[in-house]
């Protein structure tokens, strides 16, 4: 099928390439992405240290969840590795830890049952908004209301642990997204992996493939979006192109001091929530000499230790570099941050030697419990192909690439069946 529809895409990551591809195969004559960075790829940030990649932001995967991404590495060649072996470490012994006492583990496969039931029940395919409303209640009180909480311990390191906020004010849905049964399955059939060369060549591989079907623009920082009766205006500089519609895949807050949005829009915006997280790429002596691995300090998973490490990833045996994520309060310098590594390595065992590289982000992106109990995603999802502007991405799946990438398509192709309108920007305006 082909059309003579153009559409602006903004934002180069996962979702935004995912998008322009999908709709440059449904026929769309004219898709051009707009990056402000000077790569593509978003959060999957991939850095070369001592001619080794070390990813910065996403990591790893998990079989069957991520069949979808694993064939767009092997597009390009990109083959997956094996994840370090994982371990949970205490701060106050400076050892290794069970997570899970060997009698609990009993409880853990129970309860783990009774969320994949409760998930079956309240979980829509078809999006966020279709989810059983008991889902937009913070996930701690769905823990709580099902008895959840071994099996919510096992999973710690993967929510809080990895920057996706804290469990008391955290839609339940957004977890739900994050880990379904599929993901359960996955785990259950096989090992995470990464990708060897790192996330990053995925989706910079991905842009070379699609350079003759879709103008991908890095460096474009966008300073106005227009709507109006017959389109969609977009300055970039000097320069003014109209489109048939616009997708944003980016953190729409960053969108609102450029986007002529109505009252509506604004409100809706204005509700998304993001943390303030950091990855650190630092060497360290006598800290898993020999061996790659990811290790997780479950004491950190808390809001008064924000600086501290909750994760990190040593990719390689024979390299002391070490990757740690934590959460990165702007009052917080790099300095202090490294302070604050410093100790905790210390308390292992190890020593800290140097910083190589460090990046901060605006993390996880997502509407708040209460926005969602006053049914703002059902008046959003109401909203989409209104006035020819489209809402994609993590805000609405979840800030992982295989979520990214499934809702990028299903997106691309309710896009693609949807008849251009006039834009109605004033009727939203009450």
């Amino acid at each position: 099928m082909s059309t003579s529809q153009s559409i602006a895409i903004l934002g180069g990551g996962a979702s935004g390439l995912v998008l322009a591809r999908t709709l440059a195969d449904r026929g769309f004559s004219r898709v051009v992405v707009f990056e402000r960075e000077a790569t593509v790829g978003g959060k999957a940030c991939t850095i070369e240290i001592d001619g080794r990649a070390h990813d910065l932001g996403a990591t790893m995967g998990v079989p069957i969840d991520y069949d979808r991404v694993v064939a767009l590495g092997r597009e390009g060649g990109i083959a997956t590795t094996a994840f370090p072996d994982e371990q949970h470490v205490s701060l106050a012994t400076g050892r290794p830890r069970a997570l899970n006492r060997w009698h609990e583990l009993p409880r853990v496969l129970v309860e783990t049952a009774k969320y994949i039931a409760l998930h079956r029940r309240c979980w829509d395919e078809r999006g966020l908004h279709h989810a059983d409303p008991q889902l937009f209640a913070p996930w701690s009180d769905v823990v709580a209301r099902h008895g959840l909480h071994a099996a919510n311990k096992r999973m710690l390191c993967y929510r809080t642990g990895y920057g996706y906020g804290f469990d008391d004010e955290v839609p339940a849905v957004m977890y739900a997204s994050l880990i379904r049964p599929q993901t359960l399955r996955g785990l259950a059939a096989g090992a995470p992996f990464m990708w060897s060369g790192g996330t990053q060549p995925i989706w910079t591989g991905l842009a070379a493939r699609l350079a003759a079907r879709v103008e991908i623009r890095t460096r474009s920082a966008i300073t106005r979006i227009a709507r109006d009766a017959t389109g969609v205006s977009i300055t970039c500089g000097a320069r003014v192109e109209r489109f048939d519609r616009v997708a944003i895949t980016c953190d729409p807050q960053l969108l609102l001091p450029v986007l002529d949005v109505s009252a509506s829009e604004r409100h809706w915006f204005a509700q998304v929530r993001t943390y303030p997280y950091a990855t650190f790429a630092c060497e360290v002596d006598g800290l898993a000499s020999g061996r790659a691995s990811v290790g997780y300090c479950d004491e950190n998973m808390q809001r008064e230790r924000a600086g501290h490490p909750m994760a990190w990833v040593k990719r390689y045996a024979d390299s002391n570099l070490f990757v740690f994520h934590l959460f990165a309060p702007p009052e917080l310098d790099d300095a202090a941050i490294l302070a604050r590594i410093a100790g905790d390595v210390a308390r292992l065992g190890g020593r800290l030697v140097a910083c190589r590289a460090a990046r901060r982000w605006r993390f996880f992106p997502h509407f708040t419990s209460a926005f969602m109990q006053r049914g703002g995603l059902a008046d959003l999802d109401a909203w989409q192909g209104r006035s020819n502007a489209f809402l994609v991405g993590e805000v609405l799946s979840f800030a992982t690439m295989a979520r990214v990438t499934e809702h990028a398509v299903a997106m691309a192709n309710r896009i693609a069946r949807m008849p251009l309108r006039a834009a109605v920007t004033a009727s939203l305006a009450s």
